[in-house]
């Protein structure tokens, strides 16, 4: 078993990144730019694609459920299209097995729902595990929370909640006032999304002039996931150079000294409540309290 330290650097070598909107917005055309792409077809609309790649028309789950590594050897990307029309099909494969995980109005039961999050969840990991990325496509549609409305990528209500935590990245593909295609990754107002690499909205190019546009961001977004590890890295170094620090502390004067250091003590609130837990550990060691009156080690 291979421990990665925490002050070792994650490498992020693929990821699951979910694009949804309208119709007509052009994310399979998006997706088709990114690394070396596969497209499978649940949807049968690839054909309305300006910039079509490889592609799979997909009649039964079973058609995708053995995929491996031979029938993806030429692919970095494999692309879902739609996301909610593969689970449609695999709802029905699950049906077929069995009657009871099935309703007859053909939603699956809470069994049912069970083992279409736990299937679904097994073959992305599957996917992952070959060392490819995965693209999920979505429609767009609006769903209210009370007197809230979100727009949000039309997925079947029992498995949204899985695929959205499954997912690195989500973004909303929408036209914007003056006409451009935007991608947005961050959530806004009633729109929601997933942005954990800070990526601005980005205005979608002529795919003419960037065939490998997408791959571009899912670099980006690698990169950005990456950056997140570094500076997980950086507070874990911070933290043991101050627990260094407090090794030194023998009196009271020590510890008010180490107390009034700015950089250990100002910004943000984790670290601080992290270092002054520490800093508490060596002064109950020695027998040091705090006065309130005084505010300082005694």
């Amino acid at each position: 078993m291979k421990i990665v330290r925490a002050t070792e650097q994650l490498v992020v070598n693929n990821t699951n990144v979910m694009i949804y909107g309208s119709p007509g917005t052009g994310k399979t055309s998006c997706a088709f730019t990114a690394s070396k792409p596969l497209c499978l077809d649940f949807d049968h609309g690839s054909h309305r694609s300006g910039y079509r790649g490889d592609t799979v028309i997909i009649n039964s789950w079973s058609e995708v459920s053995g995929l491996g590594p031979k029938d993806l050897a030429d692919y970095s990307t494999v692309i879902l299209d739609t996301v909610g029309r593969a689970l449609d099909y695999l709802i029905m494969e699950i049906g077929s097995r069995d009657r009871r995980l099935v309703r007859e109005s053909g939603e699956p039961t809470l069994q049912g729902y069970g083992e279409l999050k736990s299937t679904f969840a097994r073959w992305v990991k599957g996917i992952l595990t070959l060392g490819k990325d995965v693209i999920f496509l979505a429609h767009d549609k609006e769903a209210r929370n009370g007197d809230d409305l979100y727009i949000r990528p039309d997925i079947t209500g029992g498995t949204y909640h899985e695929i959205f935590k499954l997912c690195d990245a989500v973004g909303r593909l929408h036209k914007r006032g003056d006409d451009k295609t935007v991608l947005d990754f961050s959530p806004r107002g009633e729109c929601l999304g997933k942005n954990p690499a800070g990526l601005q909205p980005l205005v979608v190019p002529s795919f003419d002039d960037e065939p490998n546009w997408f791959a571009g961001q899912v670099a980006a977004i690698k990169k950005g996931m990456g950056r997140i590890a570094k500076t997980q890295v950086q507070a874990v170094e911070d933290l043991e150079e101050f627990k260094a620090e407090c090794g030194f502390v023998e009196t009271a004067d020590d510890a008010n000294t180490l107390l009034g250091i700015d950089k250990y003590f100002k910004g943000n609130k984790s670290m601080v409540a992290q270092r002054k837990k520490l800093l508490q550990v060596r002064v109950t060691e020695l027998g040091i309290t705090y006065d309130k009156k005084q505010k300082a080690f005694v």
